[in-house]
């Protein structure tokens, strides 16, 4: 069985980087994205860092509020 652990963190780290990005193109502090998910700035921190583990519904908070879209690709690796 192939270890996914490898794609998982990359899959973060792109989320992460992405929400970051937003983030500080909207001018948004971590406290404001707190006060407005119910997400603590350190769970956001990781989250945009692409440490630990990365919940659905936290991922959807976050894109919601910054009024991003959470699409899902699946494609056939070659």
């Amino acid at each position: 069985m192939e270890d996914i652990r490898p794609y998982y963190r990359a899959m973060r780290r792109s989320i992460g980087r992405a929400i970051h990005a937003e983030r500080q193109k909207q001018n948004i502090s971590l406290w404001k994205i707190e006060q407005h998910t119910g997400l603590s700035s350190w769970q956001v921190d990781h989250i945009e860092l692409g440490k630990g583990e990365l919940k659905i519904d936290q991922l959807l908070r976050l894109a919601r509020f910054l009024g991003l879209e959470v699409k899902l690709r699946l494609q056939k690796r070659h």
